[in-house]
């Protein structure tokens, strides 16, 4: 029978192996890549377009060419040429994205490699660098049932390898998960309208009137790091199952049917009541199986913000 202990999830990434850390740097210089591609690239262009500036901001004056829009002719220099010039506009970004990690002790258990938090550092790294290359400051922010620690929002490249190296380097997952905290405190030091990821498994469906507060003020997406242990029970006999966030215990039998589909509804219920609690929250919500490509589930959100 297996005893899953508590103390079991108190660790740190000390204890990760250096396989994996040196095969997340690969995946990092491979996204940096990634982003830096064709400015055609189907994941930068949907990235951009699901994600407006304040306005738009003058940046040259050209020669007219048939067709354009004759609303912007620039009669000054068109006076002064002696034929038609018209005023180039460019979008204004400059947008500020802010990446909320839970690094509860929850996010540990997943069954790819170092869990669910491996998951997000790879996460911080894609969107860093997205960010990075359309010139917007990006930031991050560390929480379990407190604020760990937050990182302004800054512009470049070394900016956002801090970012990822400082998830990497998180030592200690607490107990305890407080979406709450996270929420009150971005509410209170963004000034300016942001754009609010927030990586987490959400099983704590606590109150989310501070999540609600926030999304009145910026645009807030919760990224659900999920695994299908979430919703399919595994066949390995008797087992001592402990909730790692408040320590309470029981014995299951994994082989018993009725146990299984119980496991199977209640998991399904809880996400539809997540779904629900986010809709009403007005926060978007993006699923990602954490033992699957991680790529796929963010493009597709992003394509279906682009069109709306």
């Amino acid at each position: 029978m297996l005893n899953w202990q508590k103390d079991h999830v108190q660790t740190s990434l000390n204890d990760l192996d250096e396989d994996f850390i040196s095969s997340l740097n690969i995946k990092m210089k491979q996204l940096e890549l990634r982003s830096r591609n064709l400015a055609s690239s189907t994941l930068r262009g949907d990235y951009r377009a699901s994600f407006h500036g304040s306005g738009v901001e003058f940046a040259e004056s050209r020669e007219y060419i048939s067709g354009d829009d004759t609303r912007f002719i620039d009669w000054n220099v068109t006076a002064r040429m002696g034929n038609t010039w018209i005023k180039r506009y460019v979008e204004e970004r400059d947008l500020t994205i802010i990446l909320a990690v839970d690094t509860s002790a929850s996010q540990l258990v997943a069954g790819r490699q170092n869990g669910r938090i491996g998951a997000s550092a790879e996460l911080v790294a894609l969107i860093s660098f997205l960010a990075v290359e359309n010139h917007d400051r990006v930031g991050l922010m560390l929480f379990d049932k407190e604020v760990n620690e937050y990182i302004k929002p800054q512009h470049g490249e070394k900016h956002a390898h801090r970012l990822v190296r400082t998830v990497l380097d998180q030592k200690y997952f607490a107990l305890e998960t407080c979406i709450t905290e996270a929420c009150d405190r971005l509410t209170n030091v963004l000034r300016k309208k942001s754009i609010i990821f927030l990586l987490s498994d959400f099983t704590n469906l606590e109150d989310l009137g501070s999540l609600h507060r926030m999304s009145k003020r910026h645009d807030v997406i919760a990224l659900v790091l999920t695994d299908p242990v979430d919703f399919v029970l595994p066949e390995v006999g008797l087992i001592q199952v402990q909730s790692i966030e408040d320590g309470y215990s029981t014995i299951i039998d994994t082989t018993d049917p009725v146990v299984r589909e119980r496991y199977r509804l209640r998991a399904k219920n809880f996400s539809e009541l997540r779904s629900q609690k986010f809709s009403l929250a007005n926060v978007g919500e993006v699923k990602i199986d954490v033992t699957q490509d991680l790529l796929n589930p963010l493009s597709n959100y992003f394509k279906l913000r682009s069109v709306r």
